[in-house]
Formats: C-alpha cells, sequence, structure tokens
C-alpha cells in the first residue's frame, strides 16, 4: 500500500504529461509538489482506519505511523553535489528551520512524534520520465539521508528494522549543544531487504 501511494500518481503523472497541455510544460519541482501532495491524499484514501496505520498531520505534511513503531513521510529526494570534490549525496529538499533539524536528526521535542522516522522516498528520474522508490533515513543536521534502499516493485511493506528505545551512548563533540536523541537503529536481516538494494551514495 506504501508502494501504490505513489506510484499510482505517478502513472497519473506520466499520462498527464503526455496528453494534458497544463501538464507538458511543468518542470521537475512543480511535478514534485503535484506528486507529493497526491501521494499524501492517496495514502490517506489506501491506509485510514487500516489496523496497524495511524495518520496526521505534522506541520501540514501527513506522518504515517505503522505499528507504533515508525513514523514514515512521503519526500521527494534529489542527488546534489555541494562541492566538486564531494560525491553526489541523496537529500531532501526540507528548508533548515529549527522544526525540521530537530524532526529529521531524530530528536525529541513536543509536538514532534516519538517514533524513529523515515522517508518514503521518490527520485525523478531520466527528465521525468521515470521514478525510482527508496526508504531512507536521516540522521543528521544536514539534508543528507545516511541511508537508503531501494524498494522492490511490490514490497512486503517497510524492509527496515528499528528499535524505539532510549540512547544510552553519550553525544559526541559535534552533538553536545543538542539535545540527546530518542532512538536507535539497526539494520534489518539482510533476508528481509534481499528484493531491493541500497543506493549509492548514502554512506
Amino acid at each position: 500500500m506504501l508502494h501504490a501511494s505513489i506510484m499510482g500518481p505517478w502513472e497519473e503523472l506520466v499520462e498527464y504529461r503526455t496528453n494534458d497541455k497544463n501538464f507538458i510544460d511543468m518542470k521537475e519541482g512543480d511535478c514534485a509538489v503535484w506528486l507529493t501532495m497526491q501521494s499524501q491524499i492517496r495514502a490517506r484514501s489506501l491506509l485510514d482506519g487500516k489496523p496497524g496505520f495511524r495518520l496526521f498531520d505534522q506541520h501540514q505534511k501527513l506522518v504515517i505511523v505503522i505499528e507504533d513503531k515508525i513514523a514514515v513521510t512521503i519526500k521527494k529526494l534529489t542527488y546534489r553535489q555541494r562541492t566538486a570534490a564531494d560525491r553526489p549525496r541523496l537529500e531532501r529538499s526540507n528548508y533548515s528551520t529549527p522544526r525540521n533539524v530537530k524532526f529529521w536528526d531524530q530528536r525529541r521535542d513536543s509536538g514532534i512524534p516519538d517514533y524513529p522516522r523515515v522517508i518514503l522516498g521518490y527520485e525523478l528520474l531520466k527528465e521525468i520520465t521515470e521514478v525510482r522508490l527508496v526508504i531512507a533515513y536521516s540522521r543528521s543536521q544536514g539534508k543528507h539521508v545516511d541511508w537508503a534502499y531501494v524498494m522492490p516493485p511490490q514490497p512486503s511493506l517497510v524492509p527496515v528494522g528499528f528499535t524505539p528505545q532510549l540512547a544510552s551512548v553519550p553525544m559526541d563533540d559535534s552533538h553536545d549543544d543538542l539535545d540527546q536523541k530518542g532512538f536507535s537503529i539497526s539494520e534489518a536481516d539482510t533476508s528481509e531487504r534481499a528484493a531491493g538494494g541500497e543506493v549509492e551514495g548514502t554512506r
């Protein structure tokens, strides 16, 4: 159902960009705004009231809580290279507001869901003629994701293994002025994500 939340609207977008004059000249940013909005609407229609799913809005964005274990947000992701010496990294496009920094750095704060937060992400490829879906995790003050795995065409659901628990390790020097993160994360058993693959450039 998570897969269909994006792929249904994506297929409609492809059709519109072929036949509808209002969509033919849309740029990538415009397509992303439309696709994210329609994917959220589709997710509501598919998941609202279903066992194991809880939906709510977080600062005008849909958050999907699965089995009271993880919180999923739909976002566009893009490879960016900051300098010529850097390798391209997969990034989200949020403004770096204090609220967004706390949210994607996995910090506890009032009004932020107290679960590990992951991205149900999509990449627009080949001049917006193809799309790739990934599950991504960010634990950073920057915009890059720490890792991302390609979703198989018909995923069983979310192929990652999260354990929500209190962080027990001390903060390192680069984070000594920040609130302690509220979760630890471990990779899933490889058999759970055998159908997918790690996205290059996320480590």
